[in-house]
């Protein structure tokens, strides 16, 4: 079922593939980060990991900017933002999550470096840390559709 949205042009854009775009936007800069930090040595330092969450609503706002413009509209419905959002964190996550596991795969030392410092209790492999880093993704980008959504939505569902 592909979800459109109806424009004053002949074309409608799609909600998948344009959260697909976006998510893969969205995974670059999350692994641009990510080798960033270890060349910095900074990787070890798990906090920092919160700056991911900024990537994953900048990746959200510009794809809703984006559709905006293709839609020549003020405001999106509230409904295909949430899930253009969620088609952003779902790619983006999966991206990165598989990215991770294949890192930690290849540096076998890297895990065991940050298992001290972050809040699981288990044994940390490689598959665990792309769970952990996909399900993460996947949380803040559903919240960060939430917050700016209310930016974006119609006001009145009538405008439709």
């Amino acid at each position: 079922m592909e979800h459109t949205i109806e424009t004053n042009q002949t074309e409608t854009p799609s909600i998948h593939k344009t959260g697909f775009i976006y998510g893969i936007i969205t995974a670059f800069l999350l692994v641009i980060y990510f080798i960033i930090m270890r060349q910095l040595h900074l990787i070890e330092y798990t906090g920092l990991r919160y700056v991911n969450y900024l990537f994953i609503g900048l990746g959200i706002f510009l794809a809703y900017r984006s559709m905006l413009n293709k839609i020549h509209r003020m405001h999106l419905p509230y409904l295909q933002g949430l899930i253009l959002g969620l088609w952003i964190a779902v790619t983006a996550g999966l991206v990165f999550a598989v990215f991770v596991a294949i890192f930690t795969g290849i540096h076998p030392d890297f895990l065991p470096s940050i298992a001290p410092r972050i809040a699981f209790d288990g044994p940390l492999t490689p598959f665990m840390a792309a769970f952990l880093v996909f399900a993460e993704s996947l949380i803040i980008g559903i919240v960060w559709s939430l917050i700016l959504m209310q930016y974006f939505k119609r006001e009145n569902e009538q405008e439709a």
